[in-house]
């Protein structure tokens, strides 16, 4: 697992933001890369710190049995360097807001088309950006933490620490990913938890109790500590506009239910 250490400086406003991102797949004709640049212009509204955990790329060629040529945006068809030029195109995209991004990381379609490629996009996206920028962005891997050191006046006030995972196993149309926020509970400590891959969107507020010892030990007490979870949403849409009905989907085959389009902001205070 990663480990990031980022620090978040707050004004008098004791409150910032955060988007939280996943499964863009860009490259396929069906993400609503439309929605996706209006969630960043948002996020740069709010000043919001950005992670994005995982499928940015679509990454479906040749060589996936997935693949079909109808699936590449008309911008990659043809072309011998499709994820070269990809890279460019989502690089052009995202260098208005690399300020603000704390750290990108890849799933399970980078994943595959790594093992039979011999090449990581993801990696390759983090350096042009900071390259043409200047920007710091963390390689955040498959999974791990993100750890906020939260200062205020030059002074350290507290933290924040957010484990994240791209996600893993089926679509859950009953139980929608719960489950994975259960089994992370059992074994994992965080103040909040995000992960991707379903391409669903759920929230989850628990607690847990941590006990903290005081000078004196008949002034030790005990903290009601929230333990956040958030499945964070996705830009694929499995059903899209299809006018002649020609157009028959992985989730159509598979009677996957219509996902939800969008990424999740949040907030924390001081």
């Amino acid at each position: 697992m990663r480990v990031s250490r980022k620090i978040l400086t707050f004004d008098e406003t004791n409150r910032r933001d955060f988007f939280f991102c996943s499964d863009v797949h860009f490259g396929n004709v069906a993400a609503d890369i439309k929605q996706f640049k209006k969630d960043l212009k948002e996020a740069k509204e709010r000043e919001a710190r950005i992670l994005m955990i995982g499928d940015l790329f679509d990454s479906i060629y040749s060589k996936d049995p997935r693949h079909t040529p109808s699936i590449l945006i008309p911008e990659l068809q043809g072309r011998d360097d499709p994820i070269d030029f990809a890279i460019d195109l989502l690089t052009d995209i995202l260098k208005p807001y690399a300020d603000l991004i704390d750290g990108i990381g890849y799933g399970n379609h980078e994943e595959s088309f790594i093992r039979y490629n011999a090449t990581h996009p993801t990696k390759r996206l983090i350096h042009e950006l900071e390259l043409s920028t200047g920007a710091e962005i963390s390689d955040l891997g498959y999974s791990g933490y993100v750890l906020y050191d939260l200062y205020k006046n030059n002074k350290k006030r507290n933290h924040f620490n957010i484990l994240y995972h791209h996600g893993s196993g089926g679509g859950a149309p009953v139980t929608k990913g719960m489950i994975n926020i259960n089994r992370k509970q059992t074994a994992w400590v965080y103040d909040l938890y995000i992960f991707g891959h379903k391409h669903r969107n759920i929230a989850d507020n628990s607690v847990c109790i941590l006990p903290h010892r005081a000078s004196k030990p008949k002034n030790d007490w005990v903290e009601h500590r929230p333990m956040l979870s958030a499945q964070v949403g996705n830009y694929l849409r499995n059903y899209p506009k299809d006018e002649d009905g020609s157009l028959i989907t992985y989730s159509e085959k598979r009677e996957h239910i219509p996902s939800p389009i969008g990424g999740t902001f949040g907030y924390i205070t001081l």
